[in-house]
């Protein structure tokens, strides 16, 4: 320090530091050089420098005029974000370096300079560069910022004027006015890829999007006062993909919007989606439900093959309405699904989360038509041919359904025997709104196992007791034919106990339930008893894998019974049963409830097929017999009573 007293005087400084920290900066060294006299600070320099870059600042400042370079090279973009806190979603990553020269005075000061980042990132993908310039004076801040996400592509700019006024600073802006500008054209669309944290991706076409904002803002606080925006959007044979349809990328898409503050306005968006045509239209607000869109948006789908994981499969097509707002969407229109089929996973599905966006889709008198050659499967359990319809109310988290799905066809596979749906229109399910996705279900579904007599033995131990093993005699073999009637709603079935008040099984000759339940795996066992495992697991194969084709060729036919089993081969002279295993397939029609004709042939053996009818008096009394119109024909007169 020198000086003289009632005189100047003046301060000279010359530190330096080691390990400074300043919240998440580190330096290595810190140089400060220079003296303050008569207000005026000369630094000569200011130099910060670590691993973690440099910044540096030489030259006069003083109160009448200033003039001075800031220099930054290799300063982490990735920590700003830490010291300037931000609610945004994209995390920029690259190396800050500037080359800014001060001018001016302290209450009128000027900046101008150039910004660029080098190895660029923005949610960690590259950059091609980032580029940027700015000038400040007179209290205004006009800049312009080009960003080249790929070499050879055209720089997605934006440019701004803004009011501001640096502390210390006395002059005024000419006006609180502030304007800013975005432009993207062609592959820097790929913005979207990150401003969609990856939901919708661009991968080509043509486009470009023009978008303004304008107002009033504090110069002293950055406050907005008024704000106003505008944007025009135009698409040219684009291909976009959308992780909510992750199989196909929408083609050819074209088209023109407007958005400002408020709304989304689309005049016109169409495009090619697996196979099909979509096209959307109309306005559709951000989030204020005090703006009336002039026209609801509208979705048209046509023709289109929907390809959603573990949800749908086949044709889709019709047309949707979106009211509300982007944030509160309620959806109404018609939405018909045909020549596809329902996946269903573990119990009752769950369309929506209640905590999260999908809950907030608000459903309004929206239908919902099944059918024709609509399927609802879980394989290899079930398989149901469905139609009707259905309108949708609450939303996705509650959905309220009203309506009736009739089940014209299907089977419940139980991989030793099957179900089959009969009765025609009378197999139903019923929703109601108070029940949400648990319908109560009508349903009758039949089934034949076959059965065996057992024979009683002595037991060789003691005389006196007879045992009773579970035992198959081909030559006492007969059919029984189970109903089984569901009356109950979809939870009530999730019981393994299907003794349950919903289901009631019936067979003719009657048997109890637990014997129904036993004859719908009896033949599994039956056979396994004989001590013949290869057949009865050829056959637990057989009823897995072709259930669900036997059931289609069925209905397809119009058989009330198609099955296709394995069975060995007997020698039709000795009647002696070989090592060999036979594939034969069996079809039966109903020509009244108490006469069935069937057919049986089987395929790997040099036999004319054998025909059968099979004819039931009574609970008693029971005729059948068979033919091969060869040398091989026999009929059975049965009287069965049971104590």
């Amino acid at each position: 320090v020198k000086g003289s007293l009632g005189g100047d005087w003046g301060l000279g400084f010359d530190l330096l530091g080691r390990d400074w920290q300043w919240g998440p900066l580190a330096w290595e060294r810190l140089t400060v050089r220079g003296q303050w006299q008569k207000e005026t600070l000369t630094l000569d320099p200011l130099r910060l420098e670590g691993k973690q870059g440099l910044i540096a600042l030489s030259g006069v400042l003083s109160p009448t005029g200033q003039e001075a370079e800031l220099t930054i090279q290799d300063v982490p973009l990735a920590l700003f974000p830490q010291l300037v806190p931000t609610q945004t979603r994209l995390t920029p990553g690259g190396q800050l370096n500037g080359a800014i020269a001060l001018s001016g005075s302290r209450g009128n000061p000027r900046a101008k300079g150039k910004l660029w980042i080098d190895q660029a990132l923005l949610n960690q993908m590259p950059l091609a560069a980032v580029t940027g310039n700015f000038d400040y004076q007179q209290g205004r801040l006009d800049f312009a910022l080009e960003t080249i996400l790929q070499a050879k592509t055209d720089p997605l700019t934006l440019t701004g004027s803004l009011p501001y006024v640096l502390p210390l600073a006395t002059v005024q802006p000419d006006s609180p006015d502030f304007q800013v500008s975005l432009r993207v054209n062609n592959d820097n669309l790929k913005i979207l890829n990150l401003l969609s944290n990856q939901q919708l991706t661009w991968q080509g076409g043509q486009g470009q999007v023009q978008a303004q904002m304008t107002g009033q803002l504090d110069p002293h606080t950055l406050q907005i006062k008024t704000l106003k925006t505008g944007g025009l959007v135009t698409i040219k044979d684009a291909t976009i993909a959308a992780q909510i349809l992750p199989k196909e990328p929408l083609t050819e898409v074209n088209g023109t919007m407007t958005l400002d503050l408020n709304h989304l306005s689309i005049q016109s968006l169409t495009g090619r989606f697996s196979g099909g045509d979509l096209a959307i239209a109309g306005d559709l607000p951000f989030g204020d439900h005090r703006f009336r869109a002039e026209q609801p948006l509208r979705l048209s789908l046509n023709n289109l093959q929907i390809k959603l994981p573990n949800l749908y499969e086949g044709n889709l097509q019709g047309e949707m309405q979106l009211t509300g707002t982007l944030t509160a969407p309620i959806l109404s229109g018609n939405l018909n699904l045909t020549q596809g089929e329902i996946l269903l996973g573990e119990g009752l599905p769950s369309l929506g989360n209640p905590q999260d966006a999908t809950g907030q889709i608000e459903f309004q008198q929206f239908r919902l038509g099944l059918g024709p050659e609509i399927r609802i499967t879980r394989s290899p359990i079930l398989d149901f041919l469905a139609q009707g319809n259905l309108v949708l109310n609450g939303n996705l988290a509650n959905p309220q359904p009203d309506g009736v799905i009739l089940l014209k066809a299907g089977q419940i596979n139980l991989f030793a025997s099957q179900l089959r749906l009969t009765g025609g229109d009378e197999n139903r399910a019923l929703f109601t709104p108070a029940r949400g996705l648990d319908p109560f279900l009508q349903l009758q579904l039949v089934s034949t196992a076959t059965e065996s007599d057992r024979r009683s033995m002595a037991s060789p131990t003691s005389p006196s007791e007879i045992a009773d093993p579970f035992t198959a005699n081909r030559e006492s073999l007969q059919t029984v034919r189970i109903t089984a009637n569901i009356r109950g709603h979809g939870s009530d079935l999730t019981t393994p106990d299907l003794t349950n008040r919903a289901i009631q099984l019936t067979s003719v000759p009657r048997r109890s339930q637990r014997e129904i339940i036993s004859l719908l795996g009896g033949s599994f066992i039956n056979t396994l008893a004989q001590g013949e495992a290869p057949l009865g697991l050829a056959n637990l194969a057989s009823a897995a894998v072709l259930g669900t084709v036997q059931n289609r060729i069925g209905d397809t036919l119009g058989f009330n019974q198609f099955r296709i089993f394995s069975t060995p081969l007997i020698n039709p002279e000795e009647r002696t049963q070989s090592s060999q295993m036979g594939i034969a397939a069996e079809a039966g029609i109903d020509l009244t409830h108490d006469l069935t004709l069937s057919v049986q042939k089987i395929f790997n053996a040099e036999r004319p097929p054998q025909w059968g009818l099979n004819y039931r008096f009574n609970e008693n009394w029971r005729v059948r017999g068979s033919s091969n119109f060869a040398e091989d024909s026999r009929g059975v007169v049965e009287f069965e009573q049971r104590f």
